[in-house]
């Protein structure tokens, strides 16, 4: 099977992060049923989607969003542990790359896949615990 590109694999890497909702600027941190600026329904600190961007609600512009994602659609998952390649099923640990995602394509971290980074097609590795 031919490895995706890391565009189409929403590949990113944010240097000190778990990829938690908490250390996204769209969680709001009073444990409500409106948690997240971006995604409906009750969001743990501890989960994490596909439309993580790190940082804190100081930094949005304040604008509104036609509609929120459901949790479905934004791959809302939780995990205690945190969300990164090194805690991936797919991720080589001996030389840094990923049995689904191209390591050479455009994107961060170019000819490799970062330990500290994470993608879309996260999928956890009995290494790093269960999903909470």
């Amino acid at each position: 099977m031919a490895k995706i590109p890391k565009s189409s694999a929403g590949y990113v890497h944010f240097e000190d992060t778990n990829y938690h909702c908490e250390e996204c600027w769209k969680f709001r941190p009073d444990h409500s049923q409106q948690a997240c600026a971006e995604v409906a329904g009750k969001i743990q600190p501890f989960g994490g989607c596909n439309t993580f961007v790190q940082g804190d609600i100081s930094q949005a512009t304040g604008a509104t969003l036609p509609r929120k994602l459901t949790q479905i659609e934004a791959g809302y998952v939780e995990n205690k542990v945190g969300f990164s390649c090194k805690r991936c099923e797919y991720f080589s640990h001996d030389n840094w790359d990923c049995r689904k995602v191209d390591k050479d394509s455009e994107g961060a971290d170019k000819g490799l896949i970062h330990p500290q980074a994470c993608c879309n097609n996260w999928e956890k590795s009995p290494l790093f615990g269960a999903i909470a």
